[in-house]
């Protein structure tokens, strides 16, 4: 970039005490009152006024970003995007200890912080706090991780390798945040594949971040309902956010955590239409989000109590942050919500005119959403969605989302035995697989279905019979070892044992595999005895 192209332009009329600062190779200037603008009075706050930040970065040569302050008791902020100088604006990007646009720099607040307190502004709202991915936004550590992250640096023993990065001439603290985010990013690809490397997370964040394929298609979802810029609500690093984006949505991320902030807002930098505000889900006025033109929102309630509370999972949807009740009276001012929720809700606690879906991921439930308005794409009702690899198999049935279960048909054990996924029982819609599979269940109340012929679906996993006896440890040994049975896998359902003890209590030799059943048949306990079919 030039030396011209980084001045900014006189103001014939003004020439005001400025503040020039530069901030990693990004100067800085402020210029105290913005032209056009005049002091604002607030009660309590004689002094409030309004002020301009032109930020000139050398990642974007051709751009000028420019920031509006408006203070009155606490800070009002707007962003414009680096590619506009028009005063169409954004909310502003304000971390805790940067400030950052999706091409420039992150520029310390502690630096906007002097400056603005030099013209008598005292206080903002939702003041900076410390976060522990600040060693990661500094010049040296963002290289430092970079370097790393392309070495695929993933040391088998941490304090090793943070001493070895000491040795280096890396304090502590930045070696102790790049090894963790490395270890994060690894653990991540689970859930975001290789995209794990370009990603910020927190371990809380990681833990509750939607998988990327489900993510993906909660972001189709709203596409396809019409909607053009979205809030998030409890948006945690970011995950679901970045899916809105890439499917040219606006986006307006909300979480109160700091650490989680910063994650989604260096996960969003690539997308200018995409903001992330740090504030209580609770403090928002939705009304207001609604006139500023966002037509849908998607809500994450907190559902666990907190490290002090023991992190225990909050049942009740009544007690979580914000309650359900909450997030769905926002749809008289935005119809279209969506709401993630507990996989183990109550149906009766659902809206009868809502599209609610659980999902389950290579076999592993993960969670569960209420759609409404616009969002019930397919109308009321329950949807299991079961999703192996990269396939997405949908059982779905139509009507009112709180209605009451329909029973299954019961009938004997046959040669085959088959266990639904947990999407198809959280949903209760148990007899639809049975009605599809010609199946039956082996006794009332239990999620075991059976036929004398494979049963054949993506919505279960089925089993070959090889023989019952009763639910005793020298009986099921004694059957398991005539079998050549030397590893075997226990479930139970109606069933009280401890799968592990009985486990551990069966002494077995064989090379053979093997899984055994604790359940009821005909109302009496049994152990089916069966091998998994390979599909």
């Amino acid at each position: 970039m030039s030396k011209t192209q980084r001045q900014p332009p006189k103001e014939a009329h003004d020439a005001p005490r400025q503040i020039s600062l530069s901030i990693e190779d990004a100067p800085v200037k402020m210029d105290p009152p913005f032209p056009g603008h005049h002091d604002c009075e607030s009660v309590g706050h004689p002094r409030s006024k309004a002020f301009s930040v032109q930020v000139f970065s050398p990642i974007a040569p051709s751009a000028i970003c420019t920031f509006e302050f408006s203070v009155l008791y606490s800070l009002r902020s707007t962003q414009l995007p680096l590619n506009s100088l028009q005063h169409s604006v954004l909310p502003l990007v304000l971390a805790r200890s940067e400030l950052s646009t999706s091409h420039s720099p992150l520029l310390p607040c502690a630096a906007l912080t002097l400056a603005l307190a030099h013209h008598g502004v005292l206080a903002c709202e939702n003041p900076p706090v410390p976060s522990s991915l600040d060693p990661l936004l500094t010049p040296e550590g963002s290289r430092l991780l970079a370097d790393l992250e392309a070495e695929a640096f993933s040391p088998s023993d941490p304090l090793a390798a943070g001493e070895a990065l000491r040795k280096r001439g890396i304090e502590t603290r930045l070696a102790n945040a790049v090894l963790t985010q490395l270890d994060l990013r690894r653990r991540a690809r689970t859930k975001f594949g290789e995209d794990a490397g370009s990603l910020f997370f927190t371990r809380d964040g990681l833990e509750q971040a939607t998988r990327k394929i489900v993510s993906e298609r909660r972001a189709r979802r709203y596409r396809d309902a019409g909607a053009t810029s979205i809030a998030d609500l409890g948006c945690g690093i970011g995950s679901d956010s970045l899916a809105f984006a890439k499917e040219d949505l606006a986006v307006l991320a909300v979480d109160l955590d700091e650490d989680a902030a910063s994650a989604a807002r260096l996960n969003l930098a690539a997308h200018p239409t995409a903001q992330v505000r740090r504030a209580n889900v609770l403090d928002l006025d939705i009304p207001s989000l609604a006139h500023s033109g966002i037509d849908a929102l998607f809500a994450d309630p907190a559902r666990r109590t907190g490290a002090q509370g023991g992190s225990a999972r909050i049942m009740d949807p009544e007690s979580w942050s914000p309650p359900l009740s909450l997030v769905l009276s926002w749809r008289e001012a935005i119809p279209r919500v969506g709401v993630k929720v507990a996989p183990g809700i109550a149906h009766e606690a659902l809206p009868a005119d809502a599209r609610v879906e659980w999902t389950s991921v290579d076999a592993s439930l993960v969670e569960a959403a209420i759609w409404t308005g616009p969002l019930a794409l397919e109308g009321a009702g329950r949807s299991a969605v079961v999703i192996k690899g990269n396939e997405v198999f949908v059982l779905a049935e139509k009507g009112p989302a709180n209605a009451l279960r329909v029973p299954a048909p019961l009938g004997p054990l046959g040669a085959f035995i088959a266990e639904p996924d947990d999407a198809v029982i959280r949903s209760g819609l148990i007899h639809r697989l049975a009605e599809e599979t010609s199946s039956t269940l082996v006794s009332e109340s239990i999620a075991y279905l059976s036929a004398d012929t494979p049963l054949l679906s993506p919505f279960l996993s089925c089993f070959e019979v090889e023989d019952v006896v009763a639910l005793k440890p020298k009986m099921i040994s004694s059957a398991l070892r005539s079998l050549g049975v030397g590893r075997v896998e226990v479930k139970k359902r109606g069933a009280d044992i401890d799968p592990a003890a009985l486990r551990k209590s069966l002494k077995l030799k064989g090379d053979g595999e093997a899984v055994v059943f604790a359940t009821r048949v005909a109302g009496r306990h049994r152990a089916i005895i069966a091998r998994r079919r390979r599909s």
